[in-house]
């Protein structure tokens, strides 16, 4: 095959024109050729055919050879700038989360979080002092029960209870009897009076408790003469009443004078029953009486 030199000039060339495309030329060879379409193409040693070829001698269409599989594939990781169309990124996650290429912190992201996220330890900053302390007051109603409460071993929302049922609180926050209280220590007094004569047995007198106490002690007092007298005390409730001598309370260790005109207990444990509830009821009779015209009993109770 001839060669035309390189320093040529040439006029004019004359194709002819070719019904179908040319084989493969010899390898380090390409051929120019005209197609029955009136346009020229290009076909390079690898059987390639490129063309129609514009007249400005720039390639006509051949996007098919850049593109994925084709024989002149470009990869865009060689490109610069944006692409046209928007891309949908492969899954890369891990290069984001922890350790990755591209970690993000999500301390420079804003809005919500798709997932809830469990928050990290963080009670002191509502504590007091803290940089988000949360005043008890804003904070929503409590339940209706006892879980604030104080106790005598509590403080809940109080002073802690000192478990004394004589003392209440006063104006300055602290736990005190009240004045003239007296510890919730009385007296109830009963009298007993035969008129001159020596005081009879039987039923005397019936006294109703408006309030709650404990029995601590008796004692029998005679002002004009020196005798004896025993006086039972039967205590039941009002649905109950009136009481009998079944309802004793002393269990057989009745307040008692005998040849004196003074008399007292102090220990009433071996009584079988020193509560009064309220509402109860007492009633005091005298089982015997010797030689005593007037007497007064008086028991020593302590406030429940």
């Amino acid at each position: 095959m001839a060669k035309i030199d390189t320093t040529a000039e040439i006029n004019a060339v004359r194709f002819a024109e070719q019904a179908t495309d040319p084989d493969t030329p010899d390898s380090g060879y390409g051929l120019t050729y005209f197609k029955s379409d009136g346009k020229l193409y290009y076909i390079d040693d690898a059987g390639v055919i490129t063309g129609p070829l514009a007249e400005s001698g720039a390639p006509g269409a051949h996007a098919s050879t850049h593109e994925n599989g084709g024989s002149d594939e470009i990869s865009v990781a060689g490109l610069s700038g944006q692409l046209a169309d928007g891309q949908t990124p492969l899954a890369h996650a891990s290069s984001h989360e922890n350790a990755g290429g591209d970690e993000i912190s999500v301390a420079g992201l804003s809005g919500l979080l798709a997932d809830d996220q469990n928050p990290v330890a963080h009670a002191a900053d509502h504590q007091s002092g803290g940089g988000d302390a949360i005043k008890l007051d804003d904070l929503a109603a409590p339940d209706d029960n006892t879980d604030l409460n104080a106790s005598t071993t509590a403080h809940g929302l109080l002073k802690k209870l000192d478990n004394s049922a004589a003392n209440f609180m006063n104006g300055q926050g602290d736990w005190a009897t009240p004045a003239g209280a007296g510890g919730g220590v009385s007296s109830v007094v009963i009298i007993i009076d035969g008129g001159g004569s020596v005081i009879t047995s039987g039923v005397k007198v019936a006294i109703k408790f408006y309030y709650a106490c404990t029995l601590n002690a008796w004692a029998i007092g005679d002002p004009l003469e020196s005798g004896s007298i025993v006086i039972d005390l039967w205590k039941d409730t009002q649905a109950n009443f009136p009481p009998t001598d079944a309802d004793s309370i002393t269990n057989g260790h009745e307040p008692t004078l005998t040849t004196a005109q003074a008399a007292e207990d102090t220990d009433l444990s071996d009584w079988s029953d020193v509560t009064i509830d309220v509402g109860d009821w007492i009633i005091f009779n005298v089982d015997s009486a010797t030689d005593v015209t007037l007497v007064t009993l008086a028991l020593k109770v302590t406030k429940t």
